[in-house]
């Protein structure tokens, strides 16, 4: 018996989401602060602020908190440069 097969092999779901291009996880921290993010906005939007937090049409605009909300998501797309794809 071989010390390779008495290790536990990790889920291949596992072994695909964590990578060698993305050690440290930034891609899927975005990811996922980027999706919560969309949540949010979309459930305050359907219960009651048309405008999502970010400001209206009479002139009262969003605080500072709103629009830097939305850099994480240039973040994730930029992010995305990392992983290298391979043509088919």
């Amino acid at each position: 018996v071989s010390l390779v097969s008495m290790e536990r092999k990790k889920p291949r779901w596992i072994q695909k989401l964590f990578t060698k291009e993305d050690p440290i996880g930034i891609h899927k921290f975005l990811g996922v602060f980027v999706l919560l993010h969309f949540a949010f906005r979309f459930m305050q939007m359907l219960f009651g602020d048309p405008s999502a937090g970010f400001g209206t049409r009479l002139g009262k605009g969003p605080g500072i908190i709103a629009p830097l909300c939305l850099v994480p998501h240039g973040l994730l797309s930029l992010s995305s440069l990392i992983f290298h794809t391979v043509p088919r």
